[in-house]
């Protein structure tokens, strides 16, 4: 599991929130995914095979840790716990929102050439979800229902508000980051869409950055779901890598030269938590 570097503070950086990267195989067919706000963990992308992208600024995972040990103990409020399969090396977390472009021509980019990028942010939070819309009960009259879905609108109104407020939020966040590098935020790709198809749970935009920054932003910024490289970057005489994606995925970790701008730890704790789930899930 990724920790978001310290090494951006030794190097003069703006601060970010420290989190952990984490990629978990749940249960399709009966998991839902937004109760993994229950255990500290906001869902930043949901991926292919059942797989979870998510960050937990807990780094420790402390709710997710009790609710393993209530599965083990058998106790009440442990067996949800059972429908998460599996917590898997987030060092795939590249693979997953890199485009295959991108990722095929890393070894390619050069830390002070400017690279054009559309880029995808997260913005779900770890705010209350949407409730479900009331049933109406069988002897509820006008009366009576009337005023619960007038609760239930209220209800929808504040969490959209504070979605809205999560968004400015991290817009502003991505613009300082990349203003580091002297970047430049060409467009927000929701200026082309109507207010009314528009989400409030992220946004996309294209941007200027050089390489070094482009390596910060994708090690780095914790909320990014979606990186696609224009091919206008590339080096006409250079052509596409030719290693592999496991090689290239697998080198992206123990990359030295990017040392600068990012970092890869395991807690022990992390360690045993992977093991706890190896042992008491994946072998179940």
């Amino acid at each position: 599991m990724a920790r978001f570097s310290k090494k951006r503070e030794e190097n003069k950086k703006s601060k970010l929130h420290y989190a952990i990267a984490l990629i978990l195989k749940i249960d399709p067919s009966s998991f839902d995914v937004d109760r993994l706000q229950i255990y500290g963990i906001e869902v930043i992308a949901d991926l292919e095979d059942g797989c979870i992208l998510g960050i937990s600024f807990d780094i420790e995972l402390n709710e997710l840790q009790k609710k393993i040990e209530k599965f083990i103990n058998q106790e009440l409020g442990g067996n949800k716990i059972a429908e998460i399969w599996e917590i898997l090396d987030s060092s795939r977390k590249l693979e997953y929102i890199l485009d295959q472009n991108l990722i095929e021509h890393w070894y390619q980019i050069k830390d002070d050439q400017i690279y054009t990028v559309d880029v995808g942010i997260s913005c779900i939070g770890s705010k209350p979800l949407f409730p479900n819309y009331p049933k109406r009960k069988l002897d509820e009259s006008d009366a009576q229902f009337i005023p619960r879905i007038n609760n239930w609108i209220k209800k929808c109104h504040l969490i959209e508000q504070e979605r809205d407020e999560i968004k400015s939020e991290r817009e502003e966040q991505f613009k300082a980051f990349i203003q580091e590098y002297k970047g430049i935020y060409l467009k927000n790709a929701d200026e082309d869409i109507p207010n009314l198809a528009q989400l409030s749970d992220s946004f996309s935009c294209r941007i200027q950055i050089k390489g070094q920054g482009l390596k910060d932003l994708v090690f780095n910024f914790p909320y990014i779901f979606d990186v696609s490289l224009h091919n206008e970057n590339l080096d006409n005489n250079s052509g596409s890598s030719s290693i592999n994606n496991n090689q290239i995925i697998s080198q992206l970790k123990e990359d030295d030269t990017a040392e600068i701008v990012y970092e890869q730890e395991v807690s022990e704790f992390q360690k045993k938590l992977v093991k706890l789930f190896t042992i008491n899930f994946v072998n179940k």
